[in-house]
């Protein structure tokens, strides 16, 4: 999925190289680049870098998993579960950055406007990734410090 949104950004690409007549003979746009890129660049940005350490971490799993990374070890699955949690907060951004920038700007000065909506959802989900993070390092710690006692 990610693979087919890097090469498919929100708004397409240019069909057609455009070089404005009576000036220089760059052109403003080249065919085959993104027209986000050209439009936003700092959106574009996000949605790159965020489908790019998708794509990476999704890659990085399948890897893992058929390299014969024993599984029933904890740091195993600790590292198969983080790098999960990448992939799937990278996925997510990315969709959210896709719908920002494909939705209606004019519209934003409404309270239900289509940009705010992507926004909420995106705040939410981020919110849900990081109270699970602070349960696992609560465990964590709880462990921790019950392995010291037993030390001592």
């Amino acid at each position: 999925m990610v693979f087919e949104a890097g090469l498919n950004p929100p708004g397409g690409i240019w069909q057609d190289n455009y070089v404005l007549k009576n000036q220089s003979e760059e052109p403003e746009h080249l065919a085959g680049t993104s027209i986000l890129a050209d439009n936003a660049i700092h959106i574009h940005f996000l949605y790159m870098v965020s489908n790019t350490l998708g794509f990476f971490a999704s890659l990085s799993i399948i890897l893992l998993l058929i390299s014969g990374l024993p599984l029933k070890k904890r740091i195993s699955i600790w590292i198969l579960t983080s790098i999960m949690w990448v992939a799937l907060t990278c996925t997510t951004s990315t969709y959210f950055i896709t719908l920002t920038s494909i939705s209606a700007r004019h519209l934003a000065k409404h309270a239900s406007s289509p940009v705010a909506v992507p926004e909420g959802w995106f705040i939410a989900w981020i919110s849900f990734i990081c109270i699970i993070l602070l349960v696992h390092f609560l465990r964590f710690v709880t462990k921790a410090s019950g392995r010291i006692e037993v030390i001592t």
